[in-house]
């Protein structure tokens, strides 16, 4: 079963260009706050293939089997042709990092970023900062792995109860045992 997560909304180059994909949704916890909210999460019930480039839908596939050299070929495959929406661009990065190819997983995941604050997708910007904090941290980079904090933190600030709060909450308990 895939994973839980927030459906994106879909106002993209491809959209722009006539292109169309819809996806199946399920609510899976529902409040009136809307779908960007913990609380009702829509999510994919089956990716749906791409009708641009069938490699993404290949890509998508490996990732799910975490056949991770195979996702990234096929991802970066078509994220040169077509540009991905930001949760295929998560796996991009995923795939990237489990190849070995930190940098790209990086770049993949800032891409993501940018991506959800301009749909107005708190919770998944929130979740994407901190886990290039993760990433920046373990390649050593603690002075940008707490900038990512800090955008967390200021995105999550008055925001509900959600799984971005809870990772947050990791963090900061990262933090304070560095300090000792």
């Amino acid at each position: 079963a895939p994973p839980n997560r927030v459906q994106p909304h879909r106002h993209d180059a491809r959209q722009r260009r006539g292109h169309r994909r819809e996806v199946a949704t399920g609510v899976v916890r529902g409040d009136e706050r809307g779908p960007h909210r913990v609380h009702e999460a829509r999510v994919p019930l089956r990716p749906e293939p791409s009708t641009t480039f069938p490699d993404l839908e290949t890509g998508r596939e490996a990732a799910a089997r975490r056949a991770w050299t195979n996702a990234y070929d096929t991802l970066s495959a078509s994220d040169a042709v077509e540009g991905l929406e930001p949760m295929d661009l998560e796996l991009l990065a995923k795939s990237a990092w489990w190849t070995g190819r930190p940098a790209e997983s990086i770049d993949a995941r800032e891409r993501a970023y940018a991506l959800y604050i301009e749909r107005g997708d708190v919770q998944r910007a929130a979740f994407t900062a901190l886990t290039l904090r993760r990433e920046l941290i373990t390649k050593g980079e603690g002075s940008l792995a707490g900038g990512w904090l800090k955008r967390a933190e200021k995105l999550l600030e008055g925001e509900p109860e959600s799984i971005a709060q809870g990772y947050l909450a990791i963090a900061h308990g990262g933090v304070a045992w560095r300090r000792g």
